[in-house]
């Protein structure tokens, strides 16, 4: 049964408005303005009947003080008056009133704006808890178009990201602004890196990131979470468990985050395979630049030693021939032999020129392909321009999503 304050002074009054109202309405009565006021406060009724001339404090200054009053700013009022001129009912209005009733009233009368007053308490309540759920939703979205949005901001970052600090840096950008504190653990081509948005990992939190990683995607335990993909693991430290609305939506946000940096990750671990394997690929063309250097050396010294010896030859035989009595026939076709003989192997040895040639051209080809090589690796580990529409202080834009 809906209940109904009745303020007047008049005790016929509140006999006349029992009389109308009983059966219909739990009534509650009140004698002067602060009773009536005490009354709305503690039986929190669906209406108040408020006499207009009351001594001490009158209708108005009642009714003023109820809607200024947090908790009966709603109540409807229903001023009674034996006065009904305009500006008896503009007062009403100005201080709040919902209705005006002339004395003396029909019991009918009373009764049907008390239903429509009734009526409109109780559309007022599910408009208002309408309202209150619309802009629950409202808050709702534009927070998540705003989390979504320092994902997609994380994104744009990562592609910039030269290094696994840098990567985590652009994590830790995102989960500080949602209110989060992670620990971030990468799984490089070079071991395990383990960053903290606080500058510290215990050895505790290190054994548990290590244990976790290979279990489900999203691992919970207490107020904290943990989650994984094959190069990277995010564990977090204060889920906010209190408001179970945010949590789903950090676990909706987080993890594709994630999944853009463990391709990243994978992409730097490329680029530093790539990176040492051209550091290599530049270190053996020192090496075979050396070893052609000391073949073709070899080779000169080779062929100056062979020339000597062969001169010297020569020149001793020459002597020799003089003492063994022989004919000057005999003599000039033995010199003509080893003389020949000497000129094949000078052929021989000049072809060394040829080899070095050859060596060289090898070398000149060695050196082109490692240039190309070189180039390739600059262009993938060149750090892309950024975007002119950044801060120059590299600080992340706001970005309208709707």
């Amino acid at each position: 049964m809906h209940k109904v304050l009745v303020v007047d002074d008049d005790k016929l009054i509140h006999s006349i408005a029992r009389r109308a109202l009983e059966g219909e309405y739990d009534i509650v009565d009140a004698f002067d303005g602060a009773q009536g006021i005490e009354m709305a406060i503690s039986e929190k009724p669906e209406v108040i009947l408020l006499d207009v001339e009351m001594p001490g404090m009158n209708g108005y200054e009642v009714c003023d003080r109820l809607k200024n009053n947090d908790e009966t700013c709603e109540i409807p009022v229903i001023f009674v008056s034996s006065l009904s001129g305009v500006r008896e009912r503009m007062q009403g209005y100005e201080v709040g009133a919902a209705d005006f009733v002339v004395k003396p009233y029909e019991a009918a009368d009373l009764l049907a704006k008390m239903q429509v007053l009734v009526q409109y308490r109780e559309e007022q309540s599910r408009l208002k808890e309408k309202y209150q759920e619309a802009h629950k939703t409202a808050l709702t979205a534009l927070s998540g178009s705003g989390e979504l949005g320092q994902v997609m901001l994380f994104v744009e970052s990562s592609f910039e990201a030269e290094s696994y600090v840098a990567l985590a840096e652009n994590i830790f950008t995102v989960t500080k602004r949602l209110g989060l504190q992670t620990i971030v653990m990468i799984k490089s081509s070079c071991g395990e890196k383990w960053f903290s948005d606080t500058g510290a990992v215990s050895p505790l939190e290190k054994q548990l990131v290590a244990m976790l990683k290979d279990k489900e995607r999203i691992y919970d335990f207490g107020c904290r979470s943990q989650i994984n993909y094959p190069k990277i693991s995010l564990l977090i430290r204060n889920m906010p468990l209190d408001d179970m609305e945010k949590y789903g939506r950090y676990k909706d946000l987080l993890p594709p985050m994630l999944s853009i940096a463990d391709a990243k990750i994978r992409n730097l671990d490329t680029a530093d395979t790539i990176h040492q394997q051209a550091k290599r690929l530049d270190q053996t063309l020192v090496n075979i630049e050396e070893t052609v250097i000391q073949l073709t050396t070899m080779l000169q010294d080779s062929q100056t030693q062979s020339s000597k010896v062969m001169s010297d030859m020569f020149t001793e035989l020459t002597i020799s021939l003089l003492g063994m009595g022989l004919d000057e026939d005999q003599e000039e076709q033995i010199l003509n032999r080893i003389e020949s003989a000497i000129l094949e192997s000078d052929a021989i040895v000049d072809a060394s020129h040829e080899v070095k040639e050859i060596f060289n051209s090898v070398l000149d080809e060695l050196k082109q392909l490692v240039a190309t090589q070189n180039n390739m690796v600059n262009d993938i580990l060149i750090k892309p321009q950024s975007d002119s529409s950044n801060d120059d202080d590299g600080s992340l834009m706001d970005v309208e999503l709707f």
